[in-house]
Order: structure tokens, then sequence, then C-alpha cells
């Protein structure tokens, strides 16, 4: 319980970060993209990995706040970025199953496209697709709604040019 707390004052008192991790290209070294990664820095805890706090996160329910936070702030600072003259091609931000699930998924999305001015196809946003496809009930997204979101991802996808990767394996 204690560690939960943390997290939730965590998101208010800047003790997150958002890395950007560089994709290069295997042949020729060309970068292609970067990938958002989450850091929690605690004045109590110290360096609290990731493995540590997202699984509390989903499971407090505190990741649709975080997931948010940090799909602004990675496209806050590719477009600073940008605005500095260094043009990173695309970025990916892992989203939960969660966030998919709240109805005003879609409306924070277009709203953090609009405020940070970034084109929606530098977005690439990822899920695990055996945490949306999952067989046995365990309070993700059942497969009728996991085929809805994947609907869904396809229209924000045509509509906005955003990119959605599914992934076939568990990260």
């Amino acid at each position: 319980i204690k560690i939960e707390m943390l997290l939730r004052r965590a998101l208010d008192s800047g003790e997150l970060s958002v890395h950007l991790q560089p994709q290069v290209e295997a042949k020729g070294g060309r970068l292609v993209g970067a990938e958002a990664l989450i850091r929690w820095d605690s004045p109590e805890l110290g360096s609290v990995p990731p493995a540590r706090f997202i699984p509390l996160a989903e499971e407090s329910g505190t990741i649709i706040a975080l997931g948010t936070w940090v799909l602004r702030e990675t496209c806050r600072q590719v477009m600073k970025w940008t605005a500095s003259g260094f043009e990173l091609p695309q970025v990916s931000v892992n989203l939960s199953v969660k966030q998919l699930e709240r109805p005003e998924f879609v409306e924070t999305l277009q709203a953090i496209l609009e405020e940070t001015g970034i084109e929606p196809g530098r977005l690439k946003l990822e899920i695990t697709e055996s945490v949306l496809l999952a067989d046995e009930p365990t309070g993700s997204l059942d497969r009728v709604a996991a085929e809805q979101v994947l609907d869904l991802m396809r229209e924000v996808n045509r509509e906005d040019g955003a990119t959605f990767l599914i992934c076939t394996h568990d990260e």
C-alpha cells in the first residue's frame, strides 16, 4: 500500500520521467525512431524499476493516469526536439489494455495530438496481443471487447494516420 501511495504522489511531484531509447536500423545503423520508457526516481525508494511499479499501477487503476502522462510527455518531448532541429522519425509508446477499455481513450489521444502538435504518423502505440486476446478472463478485455478495440485502432489509424502495433508475443 505504501508503494501505491508513493506512486500516486510521484505522478504529481515530478519523480517520473520518460526516457527515449533509440531504435536503429540493423543494417546501416540509421535512426528510425525511439521507444518511450518510464522511469521513477523516488526520494524514499530510490530508482524503482518499471517491473516493480507497472503491475501495481495496473492493479490499482493508477495506470490510466500514468499511461496518459507518459503519452503526453513523450509527445511533448518529441515536439521539443523537433523545435530545436532534431527530427525523430517515429516514437513508440506502450499502452495498457486498461487505457483502451476507457471510453474516453480516443478523445484523450486526439487531445494529446492536438495539444502537442505531433503528427499522428510519428506516433506508434503498442499493446500486447496476448493481453488483449487472453482466453481466460483475467480482468482484461474479453474477446468481443478485444475485437472492438482492434476495430477502433484500425479506424483511428485510417482517420488520423497513427500507427498501432499489436505485439504477437509477451514483452
